[in-house]
C-alpha cells in the first residue's frame, strides 16, 4: 500500500468517526446551548442590519465568527441550527489543519491519524463544536494559520506565508489569544 493510499484511507476513517459522532450527538435542536446565544445576538443583530455589535457578556471580540455567522444566516436563515453546522464545519477545518500540520512532519499516517482522533473524541473539542461558542472556530483558523505557516516555509513560498497570517488574524477576532500566532511565528 502506498504513502498515498494509507493516508487517503485514514482520512476517510477520520470523516467517518466524525460523521458517526455528528449523527450520535444530532445538531437539532433550535436553542442555544452553553453560552452561544450571546454570540447569537450579535450574528441576528448584524444579519438584520443593525450593524456589528457585541452584548458586554461576551468576553471575546468575535466578530470574525459574528461576520462569518450573518453571511451564513443571510444564505440559509437564522437558527441556533444554522450556527452549530457553522462551528461543525470549523471543527472541520480544525481536523484536517492538524492532519496536515502532522503529516507536513513527516509523521506516518496511522500516527497521524491517532493525532487527529485524540483531538477529534475529545469531550470538551466534541462538546464545542455544537455550539456556537468561540473555542472551536478560534482553534480552526489558529491550526490553519499553523498549517499553511509550515508549508509556507517548507516550500519557501511567500503565499501561503500570507495566507497564515490572515487566517490567524480571523483567529485573533475570533478570540484574542490567536494574536500569539504572531509571537510564536516571530520566535
Amino acid at each position: 500500500m502506498t504513502r498515498r493510499t494509507r493516508g487517503v484511507i485514514a482520512i476517510l476513517a477520520l470523516a467517518l468517526i466524525w460523521g458517526a459522532l455528528v449523527f450520535i450527538v444530532g445538531i437539532g435542536g433550535d436553542f442555544p446551548l452553553n453560552d452561544d446565544w450571546v454570540h447569537a445576538w450579535s450574528v441576528k443583530y448584524l444579519a438584520d442590519g443593525g450593524g456589528l455589535a457585541l452584548l458586554p457578556y461576551a468576553g471575546p471580540l468575535l466578530y470574525f465568527q459574528v461576520i462569518l455567522g450573518a453571511l451564513v444566516v443571510k444564505l440559509f436563515g437564522f437558527s441556533f441550527v444554522t450556527l452549530r453546522v457553522v462551528t461543525l464545519a470549523s471543527a472541520l477545518v480544525a481536523l484536517w489543519s492538524l492532519w496536515s500540520i502532522v503529516r507536513q512532519s513527516r509523521v506516518s499516517a496511522k500516527n497521524a491519524f491517532l493525532v487527529v482522533v485524540a483531538l477529534a473524541v475529545n469531550p470538551w473539542f466534541v462538546n464545542l463544536s455544537f455550539t456556537f461558542m468561540t473555542d472551536v472556530p478560534a482553534l480552526a483558523f489558529l491550526l490553519l494559520a499553523a498549517a499553511f505557516m509550515i508549508k509556507g516555509f517548507d516550500r519557501d513560498r511567500r503565499g501561503w506565508i500570507i495566507l497564515a497570517n490572515v487566517a490567524a488574524l480571523a483567529s485573533m477576532f475570533i478570540r484574542q489569544s490567536g494574536a500569539l500566532f504572531f509571537v510564536a511565528a516571530i520566535v
